[in-house]
């Protein structure tokens, strides 16, 4: 519900993680207003699943994919293929306890509304990357990220 109500699609189901998506099947989105309904589920998620008593990893990234079937014509799947699905695991994967960590593709949409620590981490098969952990939503922009 959190990632459907920003606009977000849930895409798979991953033993205890899941994929979602936002955006990435219209011409001329707006790809600022994406990362930032992106960040908002995954601050509100964070926030929920720490009420509940369990920690969770999360990692954002925005660019090109693949999507589409795949597989023998008798047993296919949708699914998104490319380097941006792996950068996002990977961050998820780096991501300390109840951290969002943001690639540098999505954190450019989103640089003058939220608070980060930048880091530099090692990302199997991809080396080093400099990454920003979310912080949170600057003072100005609170009002707008208040909502469930």
């Amino acid at each position: 519900t959190v990632i459907r109500s920003r606009n977000g699609c849930v895409y798979k189901y991953m033993g205890d993680g899941i994929m979602a998506v936002f955006g990435g099947y219209k011409e001329n989105e707006d790809y600022p207003i994406l990362a930032r309904n992106a960040l908002e589920a995954a601050q509100k998620i964070c926030i929920l699943v720490r009420e509940m008593g369990w920690d969770i990893r999360i990692g954002i990234e925005y660019g090109d994919f693949i999507a589409g079937e795949i597989g023998p014509a008798d047993d296919r799947i949708w699914d998104f293929l490319g380097e941006t699905i792996n950068f996002a695991a990977r961050l998820e994967q780096n991501a300390g306890v109840n951290e969002i960590l943001i690639g540098p593709n999505a954190y450019s949409f989103v640089t003058d509304t939220v608070d980060v620590e930048e880091k530099i981490i090692t990302m199997k098969g991809l080396g080093e990357q400099k990454v920003y952990a979310f912080k949170g939503f600057k003072e100005n922009e609170k009002d707008s990220s208040s909502s469930a």
